[in-house]
Parts: structure tokens; C-alpha cells; sequence
């Protein structure tokens, strides 16, 4: 699949046939006219997404370092909110 590089957005289309097309096309296509990209139909784009993000990120090998990022993340969050609590009681 080729990606687009840049922002896209997603657009509706309805045919002379009156059927949807769904498909995300590059912001710069029509504003710029300098996008050369084609238009990526919708459900090939959100596959190709779900598909990655399964076998790059939700896999049993990540999960756990994601997690443990998470936690680490959520105990720092929490030491600095106590702490800011502490300072705006003082003032």
C-alpha cells in the first residue's frame, strides 16, 4: 500500500450509480495541486492500520513493555500531581 506522507482527510463520494465511495485523499491534492498521490479507498487504508498496529504493537512481545511504560508513566503522573497539589497549598 502506499502511503499518502502527509495529512489526509476522508472524504464520501456518491457515484452516478448512488453508492457511497469511501476513501482518504491528500490534503495538498486539490489546495496545492503538488500531491501526486492517488485517493486510498477507506477500508484498504483502515486494514492496513489494524494489520500493523497488530503485528508491530499488540503482539505478546510489546504488551508487556507497553504496559510496563504505561505504569512507570501513571506513577510519575501521579508523584507529579501530588507534588503540585503540595505547592499549591502553600501559596
Amino acid at each position: 500500500m502506499r502511503m499518502i506522507g502527509t495529512s489526509s482527510t476522508y472524504k464520501t463520494r456518491v457515484s452516478k450509480e448512488y453508492k457511497k465511495r469511501y476513501y482518504y485523499e491528500c490534503n495538498n491534492a486539490k489546495r496545492t495541486k503538488q500531491c501526486s498521490n492517488e485517493k486510498i479507498q477507506k477500508q484498504a487504508a483502515e486494514d492496513y492500520v489494524i494489520e500493523m498496529l497488530e503485528s508491530e504493537v499488540l503482539n505478546e512481545n510489546t504488551i508487556p513493555i507497553l504496559a510496563k511504560k504505561l505504569h512507570e508513566q501513571y506513577k510519575q503522573d501521579k508523584t507529579n500531581s501530588a507534588s503540585e497539589g503540595e505547592h499549591l497549598k502553600k501559596r
